[in-house]
């Protein structure tokens, strides 16, 4: 009888370590984060869309979250506890003000909220007069054949409707890659964007330059949400023998980000 009830006792007790442990796991997990332990990283309010359903009399409405101040972000770790899953060497855009912080699969485009005004957002970019109008491109980034750059650009003409945005990778290096296509790993998705027309060119000494410059379109428009709502990316320039690795920084992404904004606003569509 003994036996038995000391028996039993030691069940109940591995039981109970077993369950604690798992907890403990969990936890250690999201970084010890219990507000979004479920899902780490994301406004438990609004999931990370940055917006919520308010219904009224007229129907439902969609508001910037009030909770995440509209980042998309949990208010508690700031998104911290997501960074876990994405490689240590580069943990990428943490989520800031200007963008979500994780990606999910598109919704309804016309709909994609922009909290930012115009004036807010032209205050990260500057803008050059070219043949075909005002070209606006991100403060911090060059324009030309003398530096590692990527990013959107668009132009708009000084009468007439915005054009296309633009995706340009600038490569500056001591030998061709002669690539042809890129392609991007957002989050564990992969994206690639062709192109015919990479131009190369000698710059100076010993250096070179390939420049990609592609217009997107309503066919890129899941690859440019992507990139524009995401912690972490890189693009791979596929060459004829090997392939050139360029992890984005926490800048870089705000600027995409931030570029598609304003292009938006400025009156672009897919």
């Amino acid at each position: 009888m003994v036996l038995r009830l000391l028996n039993t006792f030691n069940f109940r007790a591995l039981f109970l370590f077993v369950f604690l442990s798992n907890i403990c796991h969990v936890q250690a997990n999201a970084d010890d984060c219990e507000a979004c332990i479920f899902n780490p990283g994301k406004c438990p309010t609004c999931n990370g869309t940055r917006k919520m359903a308010l219904i009224t009399n007229s129907g439902t409405q969609y508001v910037a979250c009030d909770k995440c101040n509209s980042t998309g972000l949990c208010p508690k770790c700031n998104g911290a506890s997501g960074q876990s899953s994405y490689p240590k060497s580069n943990p990428g855009h943490k989520g800031t003000s200007n963008n979500s912080g994780y990606y999910n699969p598109p919704r309804n485009w016309d709909n994609d909220y922009i909290p930012e005004s115009t004036e807010s957002l032209k205050k990260d970019f500057k803008t050059e007069e070219t043949g075909e109008g005002i070209r606006y491109i991100p403060k911090n980034v060059r324009f030309g054949n003398n530096s590692n750059e990527v990013f959107f650009y668009f132009v708009k003409p000084q009468n007439g409707s915005v054009g296309k945005l633009r995706l340009r990778i600038q490569l500056y290096a001591d030998m061709y890659v002669k690539f042809k296509a890129v392609e991007f790993t957002i989050n564990d998705n992969k994206y690639r964007i062709n192109s015919s027309n990479v131009k190369r060119s000698k710059v100076k000494g010993k250096f070179v330059s390939e420049i990609f410059d592609e217009s997107l379109s309503y066919s890129d428009r899941d690859f440019i949400y992507a990139i524009t709502h995401c912690n972490y990316a890189e693009v791979r320039l596929l060459g004829e023998t090997f392939n050139h690795v360029i992890p984005l920084s926490s800048k870089q992404l705000d600027d995409l980000s931030n570029s598609y904004k304003l292009y938006i606003k400025s009156g672009g569509n897919f």
